[in-house]
């Protein structure tokens, strides 16, 4: 993948798009928990399925879990910047 102008192109070529998805995930103690609307890029093209995720998303989807583990947020939160 290639940085463009704040922009990022699959391997294939094509523009990547922003979505948001949900990201869910169960503990051995039975807790659930979900973090909705979670920025991605994603390619459309026919045939290729590359996504791509900001390290920055990635850092605050990682803080927000820890935060929900220990309590500090409910097991069901939106999305938002920590980091």
């Amino acid at each position: 993948m290639a940085i463009v102008a704040d922009k990022i192109r699959c391997r294939c070529g094509t523009m990547m798009e922003e979505q948001m998805k949900n990201i869910s995930w169960s503990e051995s103690g039975g807790n659930k928990y979900v973090i909705r609307n979670v920025p991605f890029l994603c390619c459309h093209k026919s045939g290729c399925s590359d996504e791509y995720t900001a390290s920055s998303v990635q850092m605050n989807v990682s803080i927000l879990a820890d935060e929900m583990r220990k309590g500090m947020l409910p097991s069901v939160v939106e999305y938002e910047e920590r980091f």
